[in-house]
C-alpha cells in the first residue's frame, strides 16, 4: 500500500499522465519498475523475459491510463496487468514446451539470470550452498501451479496483504488464504524433497 503522501504524488502524476504528460508517465515508470521486474522475475524466473515483460507491462498501461476512474486503484491495477501477463506468458511456454518435446531440451530452457547475493560469511562453501537452496526454492516456486505462484510470490515475496492480494487477483480474502496456505504446502513437499535428496 502507498503511503499517504506516495499516493497524493502519484495522484497528480496520473492526472498530468492522462493528460499526455509524458514526463509524468516516466516518473510513474520510474515509481514501479523495479517492484514490477521484481514480480515478474519471481512469477517466471527468466531475467531476459521479466524486462521484455516489465516494458509490456507498461505499454498496457499507457494504454489503459485513460479508462483507470480510481487513482487509488492504480497501485492494484498496475500488479494485476503484470499477474496476468505472466500468466499469459506462462502459458505460451507451456504451449511451446508440449509442442516440442520431440527435439529435446535446449541449454536456451534453462533458467535465465540468477539473484546475486553478497557474501557477508567470507566462505565459498556456504555461498555454494546457498545458492543451490536459492536454486531449489526458485524451482519449487515456479513448478507451482499458476494460482497458488501468484499468491504465493505476492504474499511473500512482494510483501502484499491479503485484501490487496484479492484485489490485484480480482478474488476473495478467503480464496487468496486457501491458495496461501495450499501453496505453502506445496512448497514445503517439494523443499523436503530436496532437503530429503541433499542429505
Amino acid at each position: 500500500m502507498a503511503f499517504p503522501e506516495e499516493q497524493d504524488f502519484l495522484s497528480k502524476l496520473l492526472q498530468k499522465a492522462r493528460g499526455g504528460d509524458n514526463k509524468a508517465f516516466e516518473e510513474i515508470f520510474h515509481l514501479y519498475e523495479r517492484r514490477i521486474y521484481n514480480l515478474i522475475y519471481q512469477m517466471i524466473g527468466n531475467a531476459d523475459q521479466a524486462a521484455d515483460l516489465t516494458q509490456d507491462v507498461f505499454l498496457r498501461v499507457l494504454k489503459g491510463l485513460k479508462d483507470l476512474r480510481v487513482d487509488e486503484a492504480f497501485n492494484s491495477w498496475i500488479y494485476r496487468v503484470a499477474v496476468n501477463m505472466c500468466r499469459d506468458h506462462i502459458r505460451r511456454v507451456r504451449r511451446v514446451r508440449i509442442d516440442s518435446l520431440d527435439q529435446g531440451r535446449s541449454q536456451d530452457d534453462e533458467d535465465g539470470g540468477t539473484i546475486e547475493i553478497p557474501d557477508w560469511s567470507g566462505n565459498p562453501e556456504n555461498l555454494v550452498e546457498l545458492d543451490e537452496m536459492q536454486g531449489a526454492v526458485r524451482r519449487a516456486v515456479a513448478a507451482l501451479p499458476e494460482h497458488y505462484r501468484s499468491v504465493v510470490v505476492l504474499y511473500h515475496l512482494q510483501g502484499k496483504a491479503v485484501a490487496e492480494i484479492a484485489s490485484i487477483l480480482g478474488c476473495r480474502i478467503g480464496t487468496v488464504k486457501s491458495r496461501l496456505s495450499r501453496g505453502r504446502d506445496e512448497l514445503k513437499r517439494r523443499l523436503e524433497n530436496y532437503v530429503a535428496g541433499n542429505l
